[in-house]
């Protein structure tokens, strides 16, 4: 059944207190980054640049897992494999030139897929269910297709990304199992996918 008011918030997530950072790589880079690695159950927490995670930050690609999930649950998408026609608008990533489903957005990351589901979420319902599910600062005041972006008002941390996608795989989410069911369904990929992202030299 499609559930258009979220639960009351269940309790807030956190990543244990025991986490200890791991060294940094020796090698020089331009952009710290933030990396963080641990259990489902918050057990043998890593975390590469921890003042990098502790900043709050906009959430940019990794809002498409609380997108699609908010999007299945309200019934805006029913069929992950339903083709939404690409509106022949010139994309900055060819792979983005083409009609797309929840599936395939989710794979190749398709901006302008997420941004036609967004107005349909509306910016209250979309606040509603950020908040129900501890995501961030659960701003979504910004433009109603931006507002994820650099410049956006939505900022996340390392330790609430973390949070966030260890409730996800908990199912301690208020969410529709069915839903976060197909989302982590989704979401699977052999490891070959990521193979043309590699830095020139390396392999899996």
């Amino acid at each position: 059944a499609v559930q258009q008011s979220p639960p009351t918030p269940p309790p807030t997530q956190a990543v244990p207190p025991s986490v200890e950072p791991t060294p940094s790589a020796s090698t020089p880079i331009d952009h710290a980054g933030c990396f963080m690695l641990s259990r489902v159950d918050g057990s043998e927490a890593q975390i590469v640049h921890p003042e990098e995670c502790a900043a709050a930050t906009p959430p940019a690609s990794t809002f498409k897992i609380p997108h699609a999930l908010i999007a299945l649950q309200l019934g805006i998408v029913t069929d992950p494999d339903a083709k939404v026609p690409w509106d022949k608008t010139p994309q900055w990533m060819p792979a983005w030139e083409q009609d797309h489903s929840l599936r395939t957005a989710l794979r190749d990351s398709v901006l302008w897929f997420f941004q036609r589901i967004a107005p349909q979420v509306g910016r209250e319902r979309m606040t509603e269910w950020l908040t129900a599910m501890h995501y961030g600062n659960a701003d979504a005041s910004g433009a109603i297709d931006q507002f994820w972006l650099d410049g956006g008002s939505l900022r996340i941390t390392g330790a609430e990304q973390l949070a966030f996608v260890q409730a996800f795989f908990a199912g301690t989410l208020p969410i529709e199992k069915a839903h976060v069911d197909t989302v982590s369904e989704l979401l699977r990929a052999p490891i070959q996918q990521w193979a043309s992202r590699l830095p020139e030299g390396r392999t899996m």
